[in-house]
């Protein structure tokens, strides 16, 4: 019979120790007495034995006495190592049934993962009432292949009102430092956000696009200003009234864990065969992985328990504090969608799909589970598991490995490490792949909780948002931002965002248009343009992608303008076409239909 996974066995050191045998030697005072001998730790008692003089004469005990004496003594020891061997027989029995049992194990490795589960949330609300009046993360990233490498640091403050934030970032000869401050004053819950650039001169040529160097170089290290009414109108956007925007707080979060937490206790951490998700299908025996002595279990999974899990989840997020926020923010309908795709993920689960899940017999926690590919286990799997050793640190991570057989590879992993004592977060990431577009890419950064105030100045002579986009030709990008989306208005955020497409396009195709005017003397013909053969040859730093409209399915460009695709037209310096003799296209003009049927249009500079 398996052992129940809510009884904790008796430790070692609970068990009965043996009674230490003592054997001492004691001499009457009259010189001709025999040595009376006293067996302490057996449960018989002995009187002594003892010689008498009469008359000259020694009276020895009797034979039966003598036998007596002897059979004592050995009976306590033999009880003593009795005892021990017992004892040792009782630890031996301890160790193999309760720490090399893998039924247990699994049992108890469920059970204390919820325990887990619980106290660090438990942790969390105790650390809520730790008000600390801000935040401060920072960290580094690298990226090195054998065609491109980047490396960067960054920083950030906030005390929920004042906030400033530094971003260094070098790449291909070029060093940017992105500066930004943010200040939430009393007539908004948005943010002023302030930002400044340095090292933008000549990237436009590192981006394939010298047209916007004029532009680049007077931003660089100007102040630029959004206001908050941009982010009040964006509230607006999707539904949420900036001045009912109640923040969300740690409070709402932990009470939703705590319901999660529940959910889990019933159905993920249960072995109860009428609601667990998992079952037991095979046990490996103990395994040695990344230094951790392990079990290895095959697991598998129960469909209809998971949906119900999924459903579960759901309605103890409707219940919570945190459902509460998000209904009053009128978003909780998009959570309600993806409980109903996981409903639908769910179905396609089969009984026969496993996963490998290794139990620490340490820890006595689950270590890790590996999702892998049939066939191919060895080359493609995602581990996801707690690194856990002891302390007050939780290291969580998952990992992986892919290998599409073709030379192409790749590994990564991501470890987010949570000091449950000073609240402090770690991240640290890697990936690398291997192949022709190989590289590896590295991330560390640190979070944790501040009692400083973030005091920084707003800067001067900031350029606004407006003035930035009319720079690039995109002054009416945000004109009637923040009015009500509906099926008869383009101004919305999907229209706008489009239209800022559609002129990043046009402007990309004209630095190709003219950087092929430069070298050969004449515009290409509609024709050629339209030549994935031919834009290999002699524009392959072109995305095809910049010929076709966001809304539209096209990477050819039409000759006239229409809706949903680029028009291209060149011409001879006369206006007449050039279509039969290429040398003679001297003139063009670019055409983008915008989303109200208004035109965005560039002609050649030469």
């Amino acid at each position: 019979m398996e052992p129940n996974q809510n009884e904790t066995p008796a430790s070692p050191a609970d068990a009965t120790q043996a009674v230490p045998v003592t054997v001492t030697p004691t001499v009457d005072p009259t010189p001709a007495a025999t040595p009376v001998v006293v067996v302490s730790g057996g449960t018989d008692s002995v009187a002594p034995a003892t010689s008498t003089v009469s008359g000259g004469a020694v009276t020895s005990p009797t034979p039966k006495s003598r036998r007596r004496l002897h059979f004592t003594r050995k009976t306590g020891i033999i009880t003593a190592i009795a005892v021990v061997l017992l004892g040792g027989v009782g630890y031996a029995g301890y160790y193999f049934a309760y720490y090399h049992n893998s039924s247990y194990l699994w049992k108890q490795s469920l059970g204390d993962m919820n325990k887990a589960y619980n106290s660090l949330v438990d942790q969390l609300s105790d650390q809520n009432q730790v008000h600390y009046k801000g935040v401060v993360a920072q960290g580094n990233y690298s990226f090195k292949s054998d065609a491109f490498s980047s490396d960067g640091s960054f920083k950030s403050q906030s005390d929920g009102k004042t906030g400033d934030f530094t971003l260094n970032v070098g790449a291909g000869g070029t060093r940017v430092n992105l500066e930004g401050r943010t200040f939430i004053g009393s007539n908004s819950t948005s943010p002023d956000l302030y930002l400044k650039a340095g090292g933008l001169k000549g990237i436009g040529d590192m981006l394939g696009s010298p047209s916007i160097n004029t532009v680049l170089d007077k931003l660089d290290n100007q102040w630029i200003v959004v206001d908050h009414t941009f982010f009040d109108n964006l509230y607006k956007e999707v539904g949420i009234t900036p001045g009912n925007a109640t923040p969300l707080t740690k409070a709402d979060i932990i009470d939703e864990l705590k319901a999660a937490g529940t959910v889990n206790d019933q159905y993920l951490w249960s072995t109860n065969s009428d609601k667990r998700l998992m079952k037991v299908l095979k046990t490996y025996g103990a395994e040695t992985v990344d230094g951790h002595k392990t079990f290895r279990y095959k697991v598998g999974f129960v469909p209809d328990h998971i949906k119900n899990y999924i459903a579960a989840q759901q309605t103890a997020l409707d219940s919570s504090k945190l459902g509460d926020w998000l209904k009053k923010q009128n978003i909780l309908n998009v959570y309600d969608g993806i409980f109903s795709q996981m409903e639908a993920s769910a179905s396609q689960i089969k009984s026969t799909d496993t996963v490998d899940i290794w139990a620490d017999m340490n820890t006595r926690l689950l270590y890790k589970a590996r999702i892998a590919e049939p066939g191919n286990a060895a080359e493609n799997y995602v581990d996801i598991g707690l690194n856990y050793t002891g302390g007050d640190t939780l290291p969580f991570f998952i990992s992986g490995k892919g290998d599409d057989g073709s030379g192409n590879g790749f590994t990564g992993s991501l470890t987010v490490a949570v000091n449950t004592d000073n609240d402090h977060i770690t991240l640290a990431a890697t990936a690398h792949e291997t192949g022709s577009d190989g590289g590896t890419f590295k991330l560390n950064a640190t979070y944790q909780p501040s009692n400083d105030v973030v005091q920084v100045a707003k800067p001067t002579k900031a350029m606004t948002i407006t003035q930035v986009l009319d720079e690039f030709g995109l002054g009416g990008l945000l004109e009637g931002f923040g009015a009500a989306s509906s099926a008869a208005t383009s101004n919305n955020i999907a229209d706008r965002a489009n239209d800022a497409t559609r002129q990043t396009d046009i402007r990309s195709l004209q630095t190709q248009l003219e950087a092929y005017f430069a070298e050969n003397g004449y515009y290409p013909s509609l024709a050629d343009v339209n030549s994935a053969s031919w834009r290999a040859k002699n524009m392959p730093s072109l995305d095809a992608s910049a010929l076709k409209d966001p809304a539209g399915s096209s990477q050819q460009l039409a000759s006239s303008p229409a809706k949903n695709v680029y028009a291209y037209h060149p011409t001879t310096a006369s206006g007449g076409s050039c279509e039969q003799d290429v040398t003679a296209c001297t003139d063009y003009t670019l055409i983008a239909t915008l989303s109200d049927g208004s035109h965005f249009k560039v002609e050649n500079l030469d």
